[in-house]
């Protein structure tokens, strides 16, 4: 039974947070039932938090992964071309403003 919860939870943590709280009481009704020890219900609550913070950061960073694929095939600007085109005007702006200085315009 052990297993099969763990299984349960290894493959539905990374889509739905659950609370620790929610873990607790799932496992304290495996207790009440007979169907885990007492002394392991501490130990599955953390193996199971563990596991689901782990599916989290793993969602996150396919996601992550995922979203800047499709901005690359967008061809969206990235913040650092952004901060490049900005740098180049103000460049541009300081060299006018020499230029009209100087008569050249």
């Amino acid at each position: 039974m052990r297993d099969l919860l763990s299984n349960m939870f290894s493959l539905g943590l990374g889509l739905v947070a659950v609370s620790k709280e929610q873990v607790e009481k799932l496992v304290d009704e495996l207790v009440k039932r007979g169907e885990m020890a007492p002394g392991e219900a501490k130990k599955m609550v953390g193996e199971i938090m563990e596991k689901g913070k782990e599916g989290k950061e793993q969602l996150a960073e396919a996601v992550r992964k995922q979203l800047k694929k499709a901005l690359i095939e967008l061809e969206l600007p990235t913040r650092d071309d952004i901060s490049a085109l900005e740098h180049r005007v103000q460049f541009l702006e300081e060299r006018l403003k020499e230029l009209e200085e100087e008569g050249d315009l």
